[in-house]
């Protein structure tokens, strides 16, 4: 049984997937274990899916989909800048701005906010269609402080 176990465990995805689709048609299942060529029968074998940590996986008849769930430093910056987009989309909304106006864009966070907003500047100022990152906010304008995944986003916004 244990190298009927690493035969098995040495398949590829296709050929798992072939000894899935046997074993569930209620076939015959042919196997190499170490040079030998052995047939074993549906009721021989329990086939099933478990989970890897870090995926996902769901199953509909012989069909399946693993995804890989594990948020790496990378994707939590483009998620935070893509909430920068949302919070400063909602604060032009919230300023009487036009969707299609220029804009002047203050934007003030700390810690991983700030890096994520820095690592993604051009895209962010794309997004929104600002023409400049202001140092500063200005009094003419329209601001509000937004709330990220609970940390403070100070946004100011200027007609260009």
């Amino acid at each position: 049984m244990p190298k009927i176990a690493a035969a098995l465990a040495a398949l590829g995805p296709d050929e798992v997937r072939a000894v899935r689709e046997q074993v569930a048609a209620g076939g015959p299942v042919t196997l190499a274990v170490e040079g030998e060529t052995l047939t074993l029968d549906a009721a021989d074998l329990d086939v099933r899916a478990e989970k890897r940590e870090g995926y996902e996986v769901e199953h509909e008849g012989p069909y399946g989909v693993a995804l890989d769930v594990e948020v790496t430093p990378e994707l939590r910056a483009e998620g935070l800048a893509r909430e920068v987009v949302r919070a400063v989309q909602d604060a032009r909304k919230e300023g009487g701005l036009d969707i299609a106006d220029r804009i002047g864009l203050y934007l003030e966070a700390g810690g991983e906010l700030a890096e994520a907003i820095a690592e993604h500047e051009a895209w962010i100022l794309g997004e929104v269609l600002a023409t400049e990152r202001l140092a500063e906010p200005r009094d003419e304008g329209f601001a509000r402080v937004a709330d990220i995944e609970g940390e403070p986003l100070a946004i100011g916004l200027v007609r260009a």
